[in-house]
């Protein structure tokens, strides 16, 4: 339980936020006077001094979680899942959808969907694809809402191998992306990602750039991504 001020239109306004944020992760909340919880004489919550305050009690919803970002034996040097021993995972663990999303290619999108559906789990296809903004180059995770966003990921694909020359790296530009982001939903990705290369090297002004020319073209399907694995920069 978390101890709250009165409620002052600043901690509506809190309340507010807080609950949004607590919907996203799966939280509920209810105000709790302090009339309705049990206390020892002499303890802080019978004062008289937060006679006025409320709490907070949080209570976990029963949610489904769903891996979007796995990576296969086709994501080169990252991945070594084999998609047949993904399918009987699945299966065994009854498994409601799962999303692939290998690094610079697509190519075990339809082995992936094949087997995964064939078990009755639904497959979410995605690719991590490299994208130039500005002098910096990184990965963003893009998964495919629906058939739509699946054929733009496929055109981003091919466009970061056949439209650049020789000795350049593969890859697309942010126009290409806002161009080709029907049906697509965008997340940061990594501290090593592209968002993450350009924190990195300390371009601020460039990164708000970037995350707001993110939010203004794909609006409720780009999505900050919170990860701790202990890396520098987190």
């Amino acid at each position: 339980m978390f101890l709250l001020s009165q409620l002052t239109l600043a901690s509506i306004w809190m309340l507010v936020s807080f609950s949004l944020r607590c919907k996203f992760a799966g939280l509920t909340w209810s105000l709790i006077a302090p009339s309705k919880i049990k206390t020892s004489p002499g303890s802080i919550l019978s004062s008289p001094m937060i006679s006025s305050w409320a709490f907070i009690k949080f209570k976990l919803k029963k949610k489904s979680f769903n891996q979007i970002k796995i990576h296969s034996q086709y994501s080169i040097c990252e991945g070594a899942l084999k998609i047949e021993n993904l399918k009987e995972y699945c299966k065994k663990n009854k498994i409601q959808s799962v999303g692939l999303s290998d690094t610079y290619n697509l190519s075990g999108a339809l082995e992936f969907s094949e087997n995964i559906s064939s078990v009755g789990t639904q497959p979410i296809i995605g690719s991590q694809i490299q994208f130039k903004f500005k002098n910096t180059y990184g990965l963003i995770p893009l998964i495919a809402k629906n058939y739509v966003g699946y054929k733009n990921i496929i055109e981003l694909s091919s466009k970061a191998y056949l439209e650049n020359t020789d000795n350049d790296q593969p890859h697309c530009s942010i126009d290409d992306l806002t161009k080709y982001s029907d049906g697509i939903i965008v997340l940061s990705g990594s501290v090593n990602n592209l968002i993450g290369s350009i924190f990195n090297k300390g371009l601020i002004h460039e990164l708000d750039e970037l995350i707001i020319l993110l939010n203004k073209n794909f609006k409720d399907n780009f999505y900050l991504e919170i990860q701790r694995h202990g890396d520098k920069n987190e």
